[in-house]
């Protein structure tokens, strides 16, 4: 009895479907099956037995697997390999097929023992598998980031297409073979491979780490990179796998930007130096016409003063200087000259008051243009120096100082102060510039509205609970209409033709370097208008 019979019951037991395969005169054919052989091939020990292999075979088996089954068979050799076969139920499965050649004493090379193990669901496995790489084989190959893998001694591993392009290298392959130290021919500052990994040491990771590498031509770009590290299984570092992202259009166009960032200050700094020129301009057209306005009347009192009469009265006297007792006390014209003399001397006090009191008002006004001149020359430093002042007389000077030009206009002022107000700390000229440009700019109103009367009021008193001075200036002039209210401090902005919106701009702009506040109000056109400065004691 053949040895393979006497294995029958072992060989029954397993689960790979097992069968001897003999060699007759007409091929081999199957000589008996175990009964996992029926489990895999839907097929029992009697409807196999007589039957070559190829009774398993489909349209769908390889044409070149049958091949090897046959010269495996006819040179007496050892076939391992998977195909695909049908059962009798007309499934198609994969299955393992393996056929040994088997020896015995009476037929030495005539006879295989055969074993076909189901494989199928390995098989869809290994599509997935297959497939998944396939997909992520696509990624690698076709995504626009560059992909790679290095060691941490500097060589690349794999490269996808991108990264090589990215690198000015016609494919993979060619910067595999060209790049041999990364960190020499690739890195333009060796030392940033150095920061790379430390950096994706410390964490496994590193996101968005930006540097500049050269291309193969030599050309310089900037690039964006993130990595990971892998480790195995003792947690040594094996190699970097990471994404790279040429940056090199944003960096110039950051670059772009900051160019543009710092024309825009340079002019903004221009334009705020020409701000300031107006303004400068503005306020000493205030002050030079007030100027204009003192001078004017200083010449005409001098021009007017009775010198004339005193050299009269003095020629008068040398010509009777003989006898000046008796010219005084006998002579008419001598008995006149000296009630004319004493008439003299009077009005000669009082222009002497008048014309002190201009000179003093001159005084104050070329010290105001002093001081708006310092202020300028300090503006890129600090403000003025702030200094105890009464509010009352800040008020007051601001309105000296206007006094002339409101009389001219035939403006009549009102006061409203509050009494034991306190001292505040403030810049004065700075102060007074805003209260000059207020009751000028209240002036201009009222001459152009159609009152009968031009009022001004000034008001000073606390505000805010007592925590803030406020300092008003309430015209009966043009008014402003509501939609301008919110305009009105704008540069440039103004309702009369004449006009350049520089004044309440400035006057603005200087509220807010006190830490105060410049507001208006009106009832709209025609109704007048109030300025309130204020600010925190």
């Amino acid at each position: 009895m053949p040895p393979w019979v006497c294995a029958r019951a072992v060989l029954d037991g397993m689960s790979a479907g097992l069968f001897g395969y003999e060699k007759s005169k007409t091929g081999f054919s199957i000589v008996w099956a175990s009964g996992a052989f029926t489990e895999v091939t839907g097929y029992t020990e009697t409807e196999v037995v007589g039957k070559k292999l190829d009774f398993l075979y489909g349209s769908r088996t390889n044409p070149l697997v049958v091949r090897s089954i046959n010269r495996a068979l006819s040179l007496c050799r050892v076939f391992r390999g998977d195909l695909l076969f049908c059962r009798k139920d007309g499934t198609t499965i994969w299955s393992s097929l393996v056929l040994v050649p088997t020896a015995t004493a009476d037929r030495p090379s005539s006879f295989f023992s055969g074993a076909l193990t189901d494989i199928s669901a390995q098989k869809i496995q290994e599509d997935r598998l297959k497939a998944r790489e396939a997909t992520f084989r696509g990624i690698f190959e076709n995504a626009v980031e560059g992909i790679y893998q290095s060691t941490p001694d500097g060589n690349y591993l794999e490269v996808n297409p991108s990264l090589a392009r990215m690198y000015g290298y016609k494919n993979p392959k060619q910067l595999l073979s060209q790049v041999r130290d990364i960190q020499h021919e690739i890195y333009v500052d060796p030392s940033m491979r150095e920061r790379f990994k430390n950096e994706i040491e410390k964490a496994d990771v590193l996101h968005g780490l930006e540097y500049q590498v050269r291309r193969r031509n030599g050309e310089i770009i900037w690039i964006s990179e993130s990595a990971r590290v892998v480790r195995d299984l003792r947690g040594r570092v094996q190699y970097y796998e990471g994404f790279v992202e040429e940056i090199t259009g944003r960096k110039q166009a950051e670059a772009a930007l900051r160019a543009s960032q710092e024309q825009l200050i340079e002019t903004s700094r221009q334009v705020g130096m020409a701000e300031v020129a107006t303004g400068v301009l503005h306020n000493m057209g205030n002050a030079l016409n007030s100027i204009n306005v003192s001078t004017t009347l200083i010449a005409e009192k001098v021009r007017g003063l009775r010198v004339n009469g005193v050299a009269k009265a003095v020629a008068l006297m040398q010509a009777n200087a003989a006898d000046l007792g008796k010219f005084f006390t006998s002579d008419p014209k001598g008995q006149q000259l000296s009630q004319y003399l004493a008439r003299l001397g009077e009005r000669l006090l009082q222009e002497q008051a008048e014309l002190k009191e201009e000179v003093d008002r001159l005084g104050k006004t070329l010290e105001h243009v002093n001081a708006i001149v310092a202020m300028q020359q300090n503006y890129a430093k600090a403000s003025s120096l702030a200094e105890e002042a009464d509010p009352v007389e800040l008020v007051e000077d601001a309105l000296r100082m206007s006094a002339t030009s409101l009389a001219r206009h035939e403006v009549q002022v009102d006061r409203d102060y509050a009494p034991n107000l306190p001292k505040v700390k403030v810049p004065k000229h700075q102060v007074l510039q805003i209260l000059i440009n207020l009751i000028r700019n209240a002036q201009n109103a009222c001459a152009g509205a159609n009152s009968q009367v031009k009022r001004l009021s000034l008001r000073v008193g606390l505000s805010r609970g007592g925590r803030f001075m406020k300092m008003e200036v309430v015209d009966n002039g043009m008014g402003i209409a509501q939609e301008n209210l919110a305009r009105i401090f704008n540069h440039g902005f103004t309702t009369r033709k004449d006009g350049h919106g520089f004044g309440l701009h400035s006057g603005a702009v200087m509220a807010k370097q006190l830490g105060a506040s410049l507001t208006a109000l009106s009832d709209g056109l025609g109704k007048g208008a109030s300025f309130a400065l204020e600010f925190p004691l």
